[in-house]
């Protein structure tokens, strides 16, 4: 079956303007450059942004860990023992990595955090409904988005947050919106896509809040009939970089870049004349990204890094 890479996350460990990206090996000493991703053998066909059964709830996902500097190396599984995990976000310190896994086909999503010097797992929580997207915040904290069937609000997916260990889980939004994809920015804030389902449906719009779910604005909308595929990742540059697609083909992702300082006033296509499509991205130190990519719908995606300066992709990682 072709493998389909789904998600790409960087393990960065964070100073000032991020340092060196670093995931600690078994025994607890750094190995430079490692990449984290979610690999599936299904292609989970266009992304339903309502339910998320599509993108959220990947069947037989694993994620793995890549050098990719020894492309002949064999990745390290880092999830054995789950029938599917996805997902992955970073602690800030390199250390530890949050996903969202099934132990066995059928179970509840759950949120699980492993600490990637020893490979050790545990369960961060314990609910009765399905939880997905989760993220690190400062001050032993996490978030992620949780599906509530039977709101009131009818809102579907909602953000909670709480303490690594377990303790504290609340809801911070409470408005018929739902929400999916957060990430932490720089300045402590959280940039999460947004969707209102209730009374009416509406386009998809890029928030920004606190992690309190306070001060809730706009930071991005896309034109008409565009859907975002995922997390947003932020540069050491000041550019926050995406992938967006039209709504009536969410195969066909390109690379989006808006400033920090002027997000509504700055969308650059960067992959404008490039053909094939592009489903995630995450930025690097080096000022370069890394992005999953095809050149045509009957490809697998790979792994490559792209120039936004040149706006060139570069070989295979």
């Amino acid at each position: 079956m072709k493998l389909r890479l789904l998600v790409i996350s960087l393990a960065s460990l964070v100073t000032v303007g991020f340092s060196g990206l670093i995931m600690l090996s078994c025994k607890g000493k750094p190995v430079k450059d490692m990449i984290i991703i979610t690999e599936s053998a299904e292609n989970a066909g266009d992304p339903d942004y309502i339910s998320g059964a599509s993108w959220r709830y990947i069947s037989g996902a694993r994620l793995l860990a890549v050098d990719p500097n020894n492309p002949g190396k064999s990745p390290k599984l880092l999830t054995e023992g789950f029938y599917s995990a996805c997902s992955p976000d970073i602690s800030y310190d390199g250390k530890y990595m949050l996903f969202a896994g099934q132990q066995k086909e059928g179970d509840v999503w759950q949120i699980w955090e492993i600490d990637l010097r020893n490979s050790s797992a545990r369960q961060i929580t314990t609910s009765g409904d399905n939880c997905t997207d989760p993220v690190y915040l400062p001050g032993n904290r996490l978030l992620y988005s949780k599906i509530l069937a039977n709101d009131t609000l009818k809102a579907g997916y909602s953000l909670y947050a709480g303490n690594l260990d377990g303790s504290g889980m609340q809801r911070i939004t409470y408005s018929p919106n739902c929400y999916f994809a957060a990430s932490t920015m720089h300045d402590g804030r959280l940039l999460t896509i947004s969707r209102q389902l209730y009374p009416a449906q509406e386009e998809q719009l890029m928030m920004v809040m606190r992690p309190d779910g306070t001060k809730a604005d706009m930071f991005y909308k896309g034109s008409e009939n565009t859907t975002l595929l995922g997390r947003a990742t932020e540069t050491t540059n000041g550019k926050i970089v995406f992938v967006e697609a039209d709504s009536a083909n969410p195969g066909s992702g390109h690379l989006v870049s808006i400033s920090y300082n002027r997000p509504l006033n700055s969308r650059i296509n960067l992959t404008s004349g490039l053909e094939g499509d592009f489903l995630t991205v995450a930025a690097r130190s080096s000022g370069k990204y890394l992005v999953t990519y095809r050149r045509s719908d009957t490809d697998r995606y790979a792994l490559y890094e792209f120039d936004p300066e040149n706006k060139v992709l570069g070989q295979p990682v």
